[in-house]
């Protein structure tokens, strides 16, 4: 009965995990675009010269409040909540003393990254 309590507990964190990122990842894109109506001129002013796609110009886009800065970092957010789930899931497994499911879930994590990395180009 205790391992049952223990896996629901660990499925519980995981699913907030997911959920929360998507809330918090919805909630900066949303505050993004109602920040971009309330700029003058609004859509007209969007340029994909100006799009940001290093990380020190979202960085220093973001200390500008600019609006299509913030979208962008929910959308980062978005991304990497699934990463972060699979990161939490690696703990969660260790903390069961599961070593199978703790190295596959390190290939999945590999895979993840891999994929982004090779992705970029």
């Amino acid at each position: 009965m205790q391992k049952e309590q223990k896996s629901t507990d660990i499925s519980g964190i995981v699913s907030w995990v997911l959920q929360g990122g998507i809330w918090l990842s919805s909630f900066i894109i949303v505050l993004g675009m109602l920040l971009l109506a309330l700029k003058p001129g609004g859509l007209s002013t969007i340029s994909l010269q100006a799009f940001p796609d290093t990380a020190g110009q979202i960085w220093a886009g973001l200390l500008e409040l600019q609006p299509i800065t913030i979208i962008v970092l929910g959308l980062l957010l978005l991304m990497a909540t699934p990463v972060i789930r699979v990161i939490v899931s690696i703990f969660a497994f260790g903390l069961e003393h599961d070593r199978l499911y703790v190295v596959i879930t390190l290939v999945v994590l590999a895979i993840l990254c891999a994929g982004f990395l090779l992705g970029k180009g």
